[in-house]
């Protein structure tokens, strides 16, 4: 695993609270790294890390009949990381670039600093680890639209309550 570059948007004040964006290919390491650099003072907010939860050692295809709860549980931990100001970690593929530039538009809407990690592996690696994965791993290229929906629901909902 390699990080190959970062950008981010920052308050002068250092008051703001941070949005994390750790993006990558599949099997670059993203949760590997999200784990290792941000597990204190962030809420990681990742549908595969609900999903697994929410299936208490069965084994059920994502996202199955527990989309829905997966979805309010999901949506609930976003809304109330937003209002309480907290930092924020996700995981995104990443590939597509207006969905990533309305990410952070929004976030720095309610004033919110974003940090993107692009992470990027070998390849031969990359294919190694999604063969070894095991079933309480799930790819963020399955979550990301759901995290994605939750980041954009709250921070609407957030904008429309401080108007």
């Amino acid at each position: 695993m390699k990080k190959i570059n970062s950008f981010k948007h920052k308050d002068p004040s250092g008051n703001q609270p941070e949005l994390i964006i750790v993006m990558g290919g599949v099997c670059t390491g993203k949760t590997t790294f999200r784990k290792s650099k941000y597990c204190n003072g962030y809420v990681c907010i990742d549908a595969g890390d609900i999903f697994i939860e929410l299936s208490k050692g069965e084994y059920y295809d994502f996202p199955s009949h527990l989309e829905e709860k997966m979805n309010q549980i999901g949506i609930e931990k976003m809304r109330k990381s937003i209002l309480e100001r907290k930092n924020i970690v996700i995981e995104i593929i990443g590939c597509e670039y207006e969905m990533l530039n309305e990410v952070i538009a929004l976030c720095e809407q309610i004033n919110y600093s974003n940090k993107v990690v692009n992470l990027k592996c070998d390849k031969v690696e990359a294919w190694q680890r999604n063969v070894n994965r095991g079933n309480d791993n799930i790819s963020a290229y399955f979550c990301e639209p759901y995290h994605v929906m939750w980041l954009k629901q709250a921070v609407i909902e957030h904008i429309n309550l401080n108007y």
